[in-house]
């Protein structure tokens, strides 16, 4: 899996979630999944994100975290 940096990662708000922080929607782009698959994740504690008004925001950094330690996982 490549990471690619996230486009504008200034601290501008986006509704609830700053630019820092990537929707469902975004992480499962980068991830090649569905958002279901990223929410399951995100519950189970495997991606760490913040659940604001049943919305999920994951901090890029913690996207990043997921990915270096997934080859490991899959082993």
């Amino acid at each position: 899996m490549f990471w690619t940096e996230c486009p504008d990662q200034e601290s501008t708000a986006i509704g609830e979630v700053t630019v820092e922080s990537l929707t469902t929607g975004q992480v499962a782009e980068r991830l090649h999944v569905r958002m279901r698959m990223v929410v399951r994740l995100l519950a189970s504690g495997k991606l760490s994100g913040t659940k604001v008004k049943h919305r999920w925001g994951v901090p890029v950094a913690a996207l990043k975290e997921y990915i270096v330690a997934a080859p490991a996982r899959r082993r």
